[in-house]
């Protein structure tokens, strides 16, 4: 059957839209709960052997930074290291030890490359490693840092149980690509009680439902629609392709990662353990900077916390004055180029990068030269006002989000090809109607979401209510794995 051949393909690791990786989560809940005094073992064992699915090197690596961060994270601490001489070498051993293993999966064979480019003779010395990035590497490495700088500055102490330290490393529902976890919140999770009760696991399954509508329903079908050329060659197309593509596209990859995170967060909810919110209708903000703030939140608090405000203190400690440019320039291009360097070290992201700081910039400094005109608390929200914050959204990510998914000389190409309104080749019916409906899916729930301020609002509606929807939702299901290609998350890429 169709059907199954999408859902069950063991020639693939355990993808989580997969009924193989179901088939796991439903042997983990039963042993979880047959074990109540091993549950955190059981989990454990769990996360490794589901890493080991994808590559029995990848949990090595997993292990020793692991073992690494645990081992420098009680040097911090014993004997009353905090913020000594000695804790801050520790410190800066830790974090050189982390961002040397993500320089070295990450950046050193594109880096060997563009050697051998520049000097040819090298080559013959120089082979390519050809490294396998770990799925997850560039998530759990940042887990480890916040990690040992929280312990550093005296937010907490370092764990003694290496056992819950490895679980919040290993933790398979936040593995793969986040939520980028707080130890000082997690950890604690792992120590008290798990409380399932009926309502955690109706929001639990509700936020599952969701992640795999999100995925299946949208992300998929838009990414199999898009045609192949119109990003890899945006020079054969012209602006009505670029600017409807570009569109469809932002819908996908936002499904697709917010699809991700909320499956996850809803199977964690199974085991007791809350795991962050990552998404909050980012496509609804009102500003660049709430746009910032909904999308990738743990991303975003992670590079706020420990880049943007500990460089904002250091320039206000040089002039306090919070309108002195180089206040505000400074601290945001920073921020925003190292996180586009964490997404890689090819140029077009450190461009994406600095683009995106450029115009989180010249809101700032239009800001504080704008009055400030208070806001209703009960301003609900309004269609008209919801479509002209996602227009506005759309027309800045049509200048800073293209060198997040092109080369450098395809951006300029996209670019300059918005200025040439030639006749359209992919807007027909044929190419177009799936997309369009995938988007109204889309802008339906986020939009429920939004007027809700809640992620699963549909369970409050009556029971007759939720029966049709899920039954619906079947339906939507079953027809889309009869005829979309099953796309690899977005967040593989990375």
């Amino acid at each position: 059957m169709p059907i199954l051949s999408f859902w069950l393909n063991p020639s693939t690791p355990l993808n989580i839209t997969s009924l193989i990786f179901w088939g796991f989560v439903l042997l983990v809940f039963l042993l979880y709960y047959l074990l109540p005094k091993w549950q955190n073992l059981v989990l454990l064992a769990a996360s490794y052997l589901f890493y080991i699915t994808w590559d029995w090197h990848f949990a090595l690596v997993l292990g020793i930074v692991t073992c690494v961060n645990y081992c420098i994270a009680h040097l911090l601490e014993y004997p009353h290291r905090v913020k000594s001489a000695k804790a801050k070498w520790f410190l800066g051993v830790g974090v050189v030890t982390n961002l040397g293993i993500l320089s070295y999966f990450k950046y050193l064979d594109y880096l060997v490359a563009r050697l051998e480019a520049i000097v040819p003779a090298l080559s013959s010395r120089f082979n390519i490693l050809e490294i396998v990035l770990p799925v997850g590497l560039s998530f759990f490495i940042l887990q480890s840092i916040s990690y040992l700088l929280d312990v550093y500055q005296g937010q907490m102490q370092p764990t003694k149980d290496p056992l819950n330290f490895a679980l919040f490393m290993a933790y398979f529902p936040k593995l793969l690509a986040g939520p980028i976890e707080r130890a000082r919140l997690f950890l604690p999770q792992l120590t008290g009680p798990k409380i399932v009760d009926n309502q955690i696991v109706a929001e639990s399954t509700g936020r599952i439902w969701v992640g795999l509508i999100r995925k299946l329903a949208i992300a998929d079908i838009i990414l199999a629609s898009i045609p192949k050329g119109v990003f890899k060659n945006p020079a054969q197309f012209y602006a009505p392709d670029l600017l409807f593509w570009w569109l469809a596209f932002l819908f996908a990859i936002y499904n697709d990662f917010a699809g991700y995170t909320s499956i996850v967060r809803g199977v964690s909810g199974l085991f007791g353990i809350a795991l962050s919110e990552n998404f909050r209708q980012p496509l609804f903000s009102t500003s660049f900077l709430d746009l910032w703030n909904r999308w990738h939140i743990t991303l975003s608090a992670w590079l706020r916390d420990y880049i943007f405000l500990p460089l904002s203190r250091a320039m206000l400690r040089r002039n306090p004055s919070g309108k002195y440019l180089p206040n505000i320039v400074i601290p945001t291009l920073v921020t925003l180029l190292a996180s586009g360097l964490w997404h890689g070290i090819n140029p077009h992201y450190l461009l994406w990068g600095f683009l995106t700081g450029l115009v989180l910039v010249i809101e700032r400094i239009i800001t504080l030269k704008k009055p400030k005109t208070p806001r209703s608390k009960n301003d609900s929200p309004v269609l008209g006002r919801v479509i002209y914050g996602l227009s506005i959204m759309w027309l800045i990510s049509l200048f800073v989000g293209p060198p997040f998914l092109l080369e450098i000389p395809e951006t300029f190409q996209f670019w300059t090809h918005l200025f040439i309104w030639n006749s359209a080749k992919l807007l027909g019916l044929k190419y177009t109607l799936k997309p369009i409906l995938a988007i109204i899916l889309s802008f339906a729930i986020d939009y429920g979401q939004f007027g809700a301020n809640d992620d699963i609002f549909f369970t409050k509606w009556p029971l007759w209510a939720r029966s049709l929807s899920l039954a619906l939702v079947l339906i939507i299901l079953f027809l889309v794995t009869r005829t979309a290609i099953d796309t690899p998350f977005i967040y593989q890429e990375f």
